[in-house]
């Protein structure tokens, strides 16, 4: 299972290789907007099973821009362009590439100044468990043992006959497989 920490780590450590400013994981900013900076957000939006052991998961990445007073509207294009070419296709977290679904930007303007909200949304199959422990359709059954295959019969469409039979029932690998194709020979 790969944590929303690891998420929000990673984020943060990308934009903070490819921009000077102070990059935040807090939500009150304590600089006091002295100096354009970066927050980073993580908002969980939903995790639900798609199997036993792993669950589909949607999460959406908030990375907020906040430009310093007196700076130029050209310099939260630049940074909307620089973190659409870092995070356009996928985001390296704990040795696995998630593929980013969406991404979207937005500039907003108040009193205190302009703010990029730059947005990642990835869905990716995250492992829940690493084994499941659990009953698979009887919890009460005791294990059964069945009988290994010995022959196998396959009839694929009418022009082919394929019948594979194993030499030793007790090999988990068919030893020879026996091919009728004189229907196709007859054409």
């Amino acid at each position: 299972m790969i944590p929303l920490k690891s998420i929000l780590f990673a984020t943060t450590k990308a934009v903070a290789e490819n921009f000077p400013q102070d990059v935040y994981i807090e939500d009150d900013n304590t600089q006091g907007f002295d100096k354009s900076c970066f927050f980073v957000q993580i908002l969980p939006i939903s995790s639900s099973a798609i199997t036993r052991i792993s669950n589909l998961r949607t999460i959406s990445v908030s990375i907020k821009y906040l430009q310093q007073a007196g700076e130029s509207i050209t310099n939260i294009y630049d940074a909307s362009d620089r973190l659409e070419r870092i995070f356009g296709r996928t985001l390296f977290v704990d040795d696995t590439y998630l593929t980013v679904d969406d991404i979207e930007s937005n500039i907003y303007s108040d009193e205190v100044g302009r703010i990029l909200d730059f947005m990642i949304h990835l869905d990716f199959d995250d492992i829940k468990y690493s084994q499941y422990t659990g009953p698979l359709d009887n919890p009460d059954s005791e294990p059964t043992e069945y009988e290994l295959m010995k022959e196998l019969h396959l009839q694929l469409n009418e022009l082919r006959n394929i019948t594979i039979e194993a030499d030793d029932p007790t090999l988990p690998i068919v030893d020879k497989a026996i091919v009728d194709i004189s229907k196709l020979l007859e054409n």
